[in-house]
């Protein structure tokens, strides 16, 4: 199951500061939180093997040494509260793909309850000025990665 989800960069758009930033935050926050709950829904009912979910922000951008997704993080309710409990439920691999930090990595950087969630990886497609393409391989459930180098 592929979905994306509209989860941007600076704090998901959540500006103290900002009345507008800060409605179009609450009513986008609030459509993630829908498209997140029906994904998984869709993928029960189709049985589907993996989920696959992309959006372009560092999610762990607001990360502190105590929490993961503290109260001022855009992302605490649609990826702390929402795509975690779920995904930790569903128990099958899920795959976050995100740019923003723009160096490619693939890990395992998410907690439920101070526990690792081992289903859940994320890639970070590289960016800036390192762009180029990540091959992403699904089989039997489980992720390979390959960075495409640019024919020359």
């Amino acid at each position: 199951m592929f979905a994306t989800v509209h989860i941007v960069g600076s704090n998901n758009n959540l500006e103290s500061r900002d009345i507008a930033a800060n409605r179009e935050f609450f009513e986008r926050d609030a459509a993630n939180v829908a498209w997140i709950n029906d994904t998984f829904e869709q993928a029960r009912t189709q049985q589907a093997t993996a989920i696959v979910m992309a959006f372009q922000a560092d999610v762990l951008e607001n990360k502190t040494p105590w929490e993961d997704f503290p109260a001022w993080s855009g992302f605490r309710n649609s990826v702390g509260e929402t795509l975690l409990p779920l995904a930790k439920r569903w128990g099958k691999p899920v795959l976050m793909v995100h740019g923003d930090s723009h160096q490619f990595r693939v890990d395992q950087p998410f907690k439920l309850d101070q526990k690792p969630l081992s289903n859940v990886t994320r890639l970070i497609v590289p960016g800036a000025s390192d762009v180029r393409a990540v091959k992403v391989t699904v089989k039997d459930a489980s992720f390979s990665f390959e960075m495409l180098t640019p024919a020359r």
